[in-house]
């Protein structure tokens, strides 16, 4: 707008204002104006000088400093704006207005009491102050990448610093892990990982690194822990914690850890293949109807349960299985016939290789 139609509108509002009865009144049509007018446009020789110290009086006595701060603003004020901007805690307006003022450190003050932490870190990047940025990032809770370039920058270890005196163990543990320090990191990890609520990923890292540290008892119970927070994803850990169980000699453990999971055909599998006839025996009894009969053969087995074990084997059509459980229990004719029964499977499936006894021929 030029200076002349500047004063030609100047003149007009004044001319409007004179005709409403109150200050109140005066005031909104201001704050109406200024909310209608485009932010490209200065209102700075527009608002009569009287009138706006008035609304911002009127505003004042209210408490209302933001919007006294507003009308202070764009009647070009720029101090007094501050001021009242600061004084009713509207700390983000301010910070614009001492940036635009050049004024960058008191920017980053009013940057920091609003809370925006990324735009104080950008501003001490500008000053040269690297760990000064740090110092705000850390702060914030999206700052991940700006924080790790600017401990490449700065120093690594003055980095991993200031992440753990602002409790930002995550960031930190990744850090140490990048530079190879494998304890730190599993130090860190494991006091990140007391928040169960975020610690998905910190329970799989955690568990990672005690395997690559050889600590294994750690390293299962932390695969175990990310196993049980319930989602599929998940699943590997508890997989990998019972392996690592059973790697390190503790078969009792990975089959503790599978039933707790609800993996049965792994809970199967150990205690047949690692002798457990009790906890082999509680799982034909408790668990009949989730396993399929070629597992509840083996199990039955494992238990002593031989007459159970051969009519399981029969239902699974293995038959060589059920004449074996046969042999060991009461009914001595399952033995003869699940022989037989072998046989003609065999012969189905390869009749070169496995013609019919003479018996079968015969009959």
């Amino acid at each position: 707008m030029t200076e002349r139609n500047n004063a030609s509108l100047k003149d007009k509002l004044a001319s409007i204002l004179a005709e409403v009865e109150t200050p109140e009144r005066r005031t909104n049509i201001l704050l109406g104006l200024i909310a209608r007018s485009s932010s490209r446009y200065s209102l700075k020789g527009v608002l009569p000088s009287s009138y706006a110290a008035e609304a911002i009086n009127y505003l004042v006595s209210r408490e209302d400093y933001k919007s006294a701060g507003i009308i202070a603003e764009k009647s070009g004020d720029i101090q007094n704006a501050i001021a009242l901007f600061e004084r009713g805690n509207a700390f983000q307006r301010a910070a614009h207005l001492y940036s635009y003022e050049g004024r960058i450190k008191e920017a980053i003050g009013a940057y920091e009491k609003a809370g925006d932490f990324e735009m104080a870190g950008r501003l001490y990047e500008r000053l040269g102050d690297l760990e000064g940025a740090m110092g705000a990032y850390v702060k914030g809770e999206d700052s991940w990448v700006r924080i790790e370039e600017l401990c490449k920058k700065v120093d690594i270890d003055k980095g991993i610093k200031i992440l753990i005196e602002n409790s930002r163990f995550v960031e930190a543990a990744r850090l140490c892990e990048e530079k190879g320090d494998l304890q730190e990191a599993f130090r860190l990890y494991k006091q990140a990982s007391v928040d169960v609520n975020k610690s998905s990923h910190v329970l799989k890292k955690a568990g990672e690194i005690a395997e690559k540290l050889g600590l294994l008892e750690e390293a299962i119970e932390f695969h175990r822990r990310y196993g049980g927070l319930g989602w599929a994803a998940q699943d590997g850990g508890a997989n990998r914690a019972i392996r690592l169980a059973k790697e390190s000699g503790r078969a009792d453990k990975a089959f503790e850890i599978a039933l707790e999971k609800g993996c049965l055909d792994e809970a199967a599998q150990i205690a047949v293949q690692y002798g457990f006839p009790e906890r082999a025996h509680a799982l034909v009894e408790q668990h009949e109807g989730k396993l399929d009969f070629s597992s509840l053969g083996f199990l039955a087995s494992a238990a002593g349960l031989v007459d159970k074990a051969t009519e399981f084997h029969e239902r699974a059509g293995q038959f060589g299985n059920a004449e074996e459980a046969a042999k060991k229990g009461k009914d001595k004719r399952a033995t003869s016939y699940n022989r037989e029964l072998e046989d003609l499977v065999l012969n189905l499936i390869f009749p070169d290789r496995y013609p019919l006894s003479h018996t079968m021929e015969e009959e």
